[in-house]
């Protein structure tokens, strides 16, 4: 955050556990969703934490760069999503479900 007449910047405290940082119940929510892809057998993750952060940076980098840069020739928004997913989730198979199956 910004403090003073000097426009110095100051760091947030970061964040103790990916279980009490903001956003914590969304990134659990994706990294359940990996590891359940891990335990159907769908997944290659040795690492589902590794790879559910790559996964977050990937969504979130793409909803702020296209937003951005909206003249950059960006795939359909759920073409990348599933990409993405399919990528860094490290997925052998298609899942049974669309990704707004789980949010209902």
């Amino acid at each position: 955050m910004w403090s003073g007449s000097k426009a110095s910047y100051t760091a947030p405290e970061p964040a103790k556990s990916i279980t009490t940082m903001p956003g914590a119940r969304a990134f659990g929510l994706l990294r359940q969703g990996i590891a359940d892809c891990v335990s159907a057998g769908v997944s290659a993750s040795d690492d589902v934490v590794s790879d559910s952060i790559a996964l977050w940076c990937a969504l979130h980098g793409y909803v702020a760069l296209s937003s951005r840069s909206p003249a950059f020739p960006w795939p359909p928004q759920e073409e990348y999503v599933l990409t993405a997913a399919r990528r860094n989730a490290r997925l052998t198979e298609q899942p049974n479900c669309r990704p707004t199956d789980r949010l209902r």
